[in-house]
This record gives structure tokens, C-alpha cells and sequence, in this order.
């Protein structure tokens, strides 16, 4: 049963363990010393000593736990000690520390029921000690003001962690609530904008089947009416693909700013070029051949993937040259710099453009101690030209 019972006990803090501990053995070591420098006198058992400190600081222990019960144990001991007026242990000093912890602990980890009626016994054993053992007018302020001060701070300090914790469950209330909202608009937004997509895609890929099926029987009979055909599929293709980006411009980041500037191309090159040897740079561009019409993602992709290379070029001292080939079946971009570079060319954003369009990329060690990378992109290929 006594097992049994102990068992059922709450868990005792690690902390207050320590506290109760050091208590424990600080007390005895005053009585043990007070036991040796008053020999001469009669004392109480060294077991009933040992008893009244361990009632004093053991249920310390529990003072987070289980505070009022700790607090009446504590303070019963506090009563039995100026009652029976035990020579050994009244006059040590660091059970005065009780007057301090047990009310504090009760009032800072009690509900306020039970902090008062901690406040109350500890009022009640104030009034009992000093009439069974009268210290004078001091020892009530003292007592009174050190117990009163100690219970009055407890109720401060949990006043505070409370509000702290009620702050925190709100904030993260709020915060997932709002992670909710923002979860659901953009749940809505994803399906607004994929019923916006296949309705466009369904209609306009519709009108490029009917006019290319129109176009493929006037062939022979009218030319006129199937060239006719063939721009209305193109200019409806057209149409679709602006639509699409204008759709999916939603999904850009919402704390950018709207870029209304038009997609850079290869037209924009020789600008990039002069920007850059405006800066100090050494840069040379060479171009061959006719740019005429490129696929959007080669047209754009040619231009980032320059404009990568430049930016990890940017410390490069050494002349660059850039050349541009256009060809009948793809666009050719060579930049030839210094060895002394040695950079991680090329970087994984321009594997995943030169990817995107189906195209190849090359790094060659050149015999004048220099270093060019190569990217080629076909003009016409399988699959999404955005």
C-alpha cells in the first residue's frame, strides 16, 4: 500500500527536488552543529530533529506539483517546531526561508481558490506561532510582511505567464487561421485559373482544329481561303498564348511589383552589352546571320542565359566576346572569356532554360589559356513555346 500510494504521487520537478535537497541537508547541518556546541543541555532525539527539518523542506519538492498540499505539510512543521519549542531547531535560520517559498509557491502555481486558502493557513500559522511562542512586535511585521509579500509576488508572476500564454495561443490562433485563409484563396485562385485555362485552351485549340481541317480540304481547290485558314490559326494561337500568360501573371509573386515592360529577346542584346561597358567592362559582340522570327522561350531564354553569364562574369577583368549565330535550324550563343574565371559555368538555371527548349550546352577549354561556353537552341522543337 505505502508503495502503492507513493506511486500516485505527482512527479516531482527536477529543480525543486535540488531546492528541497539543499534545504534538507542545510538545516540538519545547523542542527547537528547545534547539537555540538550545546552538549550540555538535554535535547530531543536526533530522529525527531531529523523528522521536523525533513517535514520542513521534503515537501518542497512538490511545490510546483501539488502546492497547497505541500504548503500545509511544510507550514504543520513550522507549527510543530514553535510548539513543542525544540530546542534544537527553533533557533536555525534557514527554515525561515519556508516563510518565503511555501506561500510563494502556492499562490504563483495554485488556482485562486487554493492560493487563498494557501494564504489563509499561512495567516492562520503566522497568528498561531507567535501566540504559542511570543517574539515580540517584530516578529509579527516580519512574519506577516515576508509571507504576505511572497504570496502577493506568486500571484504576480502567474498573472503574467498566464496573459504570456494566452498571448501565445492567440498569436498562434491568428496565425494559423490566417495560414487558413491564405491557404483557401489560393486553393480558389488555382481553381479559377485551371477552369480559365482549359476553357481558353478548349476553345481556342477547338478553332485551330476547324480551320486547320478547312485549310487542309482548300488547299488544292482555293489557295486564297487556306492561306486565309493558316493565319487564323496563327493569329489564334497567338491570341491563346498571350491569354495564358496574361492568366498565369496571377501566380507571380504578390509582393513584386507589375512588370509591364514586354519580355527581353535577342533583340535586346546590344542593349545589355552597352549597359555593361558602360560599367567599366570589356566586352565584345559579334552576330551572324538573321535573327528573323525565334520560338518566345528561345527568344527569351538566349537573353537570360547572356545575362546570367555576365552577372557570374562580373569580376572577370578579362575581355568577354560574345557572339550570336543564327542559323536555318537554331540559334547559336558562344561567350569566350578568360581561364582565370574558372566559374561553375554553366550555373543550373541555364541547364533548365537550355532543357526547356530542347537545346545543348557546352563548357571548352580554348588553346589560348581561355574558356567558352556554348549554348545552342533549335528553332522549331516539341513541345510548349512560351
Amino acid at each position: 500500500m505505502t508503495v502503492r500510494a507513493w506511486h500516485r504521487l505527482p512527479r516531482a520537478d527536477p529543480f525543486d527536488v535540488a531546492l528541497a535537497a539543499a534545504l534538507f541537508l542545510g538545516c540538519q547541518a545547523e542542527v547537528i552543529a547545534h547539537l555540538l556546541n550545546d552538549s550540555g543541555h538535554d535535547h530531543w532525539p536526533l530522529a525527531a530533529n531529523f523528522l521536523v527539518v525533513a517535514g520542513l523542506t521534503v515537501p518542497l519538492a512538490w511545490r510546483r506539483r501539488a502546492p497547497l498540499p505541500s504548503l500545509v505539510v511544510v507550514e504543520s512543521s513550522v507549527f510543530l517546531l514553535a510548539a513543542v519549542a525544540l530546542a534544537d531547531v527553533q533557533n536555525v535560520n534557514l527554515p525561515q526561508l519556508v516563510l518565503f517559498i511555501a506561500p510563494y509557491s502556492v499562490a504563483a502555481y495554485a488556482a485562486r481558490g487554493r492560493a487563498l486558502l494557501g494564504l489563509a493557513n499561512t495567516g492562520a500559522l503566522v497568528i498561531a506561532t507567535n501566540i504559542v511562542n511570543p517574539s515580540g512586535l517584530s516578529s509579527w511585521v516580519f512574519s506577516i510582511g515576508a509571507s504576505l509579500a511572497a504570496w502577493v509576488t506568486g500571484r504576480i508572476l502567474r498573472a503574467r505567464r498566464t496573459l504570456t500564454a494566452e498571448l501565445r495561443r492567440s498569436t498562434d490562433r491568428l496565425a494559423a487561421e490566417r495560414g487558413g485563409k491564405e491557404l483557401l484563396a489560393v486553393t480558389e485562385q488555382r481553381t479559377r485559373i485551371a477552369r480559365e485555362l482549359q476553357t481558353l485552351i478548349a476553345h481556342s485549340v477547338s478553332t485551330m482544329i476547324v480551320h486547320a481541317q478547312t485549310a487542309q480540304r482548300l488547299l488544292d481547290k482555293d489557295a486564297f481561303e487556306a492561306d486565309h485558314a493558316m493565319e487564323t490559326i496563327e493569329t489564334t494561337g497567338r491570341e491563346a498564348l498571350a491569354e495564358m500568360r496574361r492568366i498565369l501573371g496571377v501566380l507571380r509573386n504578390p509582393d513584386e511589383e507589375t512588370d509591364l515592360t514586354p519580355q527581353p529577346g535577342v533583340g535586346q542584346i546590344p542593349a545589355l552589352i552597352e549597359r555593361a561597358r558602360n560599367s567599366g567592362r570589356q566586352l565584345a559582340l559579334l552576330v551572324e546571320g538573321e535573327a528573323g522570327p525565334l520560338p518566345a522561350s528561345v527568344d527569351l531564354g538566349v537573353y537570360r542565359i547572356l545575362e546570367d553569364t555576365l552577372q557570374e562574369l562580373a569580376d572577370l577583368t578579362e575581355p568577354i566576346t560574345v557572339t550570336l549565330r543564327f542559323r536555318d535550324d537554331d540559334v547559336e550563343l558562344d561567350v569566350t572569356f578568360g581561364a582565370a574565371a574558372r566559374l561553375h559555368l554553366p550555373t543550373m538555371a541555364m541547364r533548365e532554360r537550355v532543357a526547356l527548349c530542347q537545346g545543348t550546352v557546352d563548357v571548352d577549354v580554348l588553346p589560348g589559356a581561355g574558356e567558352r561556353l556554348a549554348i545552342r537552341m533549335p528553332r522549331l522543337f516539341d513541345g510548349v513555346l512560351a
